[in-house]
């Protein structure tokens, strides 16, 4: 049977599917007790829009018993914390209060009293839903409490929250599938914010950044501040796309194309001796390839696909808003995260930013590519460690949302 304490984090993608189980420590630090990714047949989700229900719910289905006779492992996972793709992702603040029922302290009825009138406000962007219900802090008695104040004295409740929403169709597209599959949506979150969740729990790392999640065949950028996802924009171009455009330019076959791109990436090393790239296993390639065609296509494709994207994007979402954004660090993750070479082409448009790689230090995820399903773990695992986990994300299909106090 599943374990209560662990925490299983389920994300979907356009490549694979990707499984973190685990649980937070004292230290509120994500540890791992398995790790998996399950490759995804071209043409089973495109565009982060699901394609071929069926084959997905196949894939899914290989997480219903997952075993390792050599570490001795054996779960059975039956409830998943869903992390959603940010498309259409848009966050609203808003502030509702309450008198407290029994007149003199906080009790976990307050809470949820509160919460009931956040999920009857309405949202300004129609056929979108909130999908998680992020508390800033609650106040009572003329005191701010970062957990639920249970048990405190006043007369009111008030929570100050951010509300994450995306469009009806994602959630319920998503969440469908997986119970399809046989499986328990036990709580959603949108995967900028579990991506931010995770790095407030790495040391050495900013409060106030952009957050560039490099996938794919999307790109999302999220404004961080304070440890809080502020906006968030994405658009369609990613590491596959690279893939493609050096398939095509250099006539490799695609499995050909994105060893090449991985291996080696955009080197720019001088070397006494040049030799013609080779495949796996030090195998010949179909065709004769140097290291120089390669970086000519990979510095093509930033500086005439990638980077173009990507500069309008630092500007709504950074550059052209609140001053703390203006000149904060950009904080890179994704399976494109791992580039060589990847900051030298992205330079030219940082304006003068510094850029750090995201890189999880939790013992058997150390990728990027892991970021968002070890951020859900520490971002569900510190409810689990809070006075309660009344005010747990939503994954409501209905038509919920908030008023939009303080704008987009």
């Amino acid at each position: 049977m599943e374990n209560p304490n662990y925490i299983s984090a389920l994300e979907i993608t356009n490549s694979c599917l990707r499984l973190a189980v685990g649980f937070l420590t004292k230290d509120g630090i994500p540890a791992l007790i398995c790790y998996r990714e399950v490759p995804l047949p071209s043409g089973v989700v495109s565009n982060w829009a699901i394609l071929d229900e069926a084959a997905l719910v196949t894939a899914l289905q290989n997480f219903h018993d997952i075993e390792d006779a050599e570490s001795g492992l054996h779960i059975t996972p039956q409830n998943f914390c869903l992390v959603l793709p940010p498309r259409g992702f848009l966050i609203y603040q808003i502030q509702e209060g309450t008198k407290l029922v029994s007149g003199t302290t906080v009790g976990s009825v307050d809470v949820t009293n509160c919460l009931s009138l956040i999920r009857q406000t309405s949202l300004p962007e129609p056929k979108s839903t909130i999908v998680d219900i992020v508390p800033d802090y609650f106040v009572t008695g003329n005191a701010r409490y970062a957990y639920p104040p249970l048990g405190q004295e006043g007369t009111q409740l008030a929570i100050y929250a951010k509300l994450h929403t995306l469009p009806e169709e994602t959630l319920r597209t998503f969440r469908s599938v997986v119970e399809k599959a046989g499986f328990r949506v036990y709580r959603t979150a949108v995967a900028p914010y579990c991506a931010s969740e995770l790095i407030a729990t790495m040391h050495g790392y900013p409060e106030t950044y952009l957050l560039l999640d490099f996938g794919a065949d999307f790109t999302s950028l999220s404004a961080v501040g304070e440890r809080s996802v502020i906006r968030s924009r994405f658009f369609a171009k990613g590491s596959m796309n690279l893939t493609r455009q050096i398939a095509e330019e250099l006539g490799l076959s695609l499995s050909e194309a994105n060893w090449l791109k991985e291996r080696y990436g955009y080197d720019l090393a001088e070397h006494h001796y040049s030799m013609p790239l080779v495949g796996p296993n030090g195998a010949s390639l179909s065709k004769k390839i140097m290291q120089q065609q390669l970086n000519e296509v990979i510095k093509r494709y930033f500086d005439e696909q990638y980077n173009p994207n990507l500069i309008p994007a630092i500007d709504e979402v950074g550059t052209k808003r609140e001053a703390p954004f203006r000149q904060c660090p950009i904080l890179l993750s994704g399976g494109g995260a791992e580039l060589r070479g990847i900051g030298a082409l992205l330079e030219p448009v940082l304006q003068k930013r510094a850029l750090y790689g995201v890189l999880p230090s939790v013992l058997g995820a150390r990728t990027p590519k892991a970021t968002n399903v070890l951020g859900m773990i520490a971002a569900e695992g510190k409810h689990k460690t809070s006075e309660s986990d009344i005010y747990r994300g939503v994954s409501t299909l209905s038509r919920e949302s908030a008023s939009g106090k303080g704008g987009k």
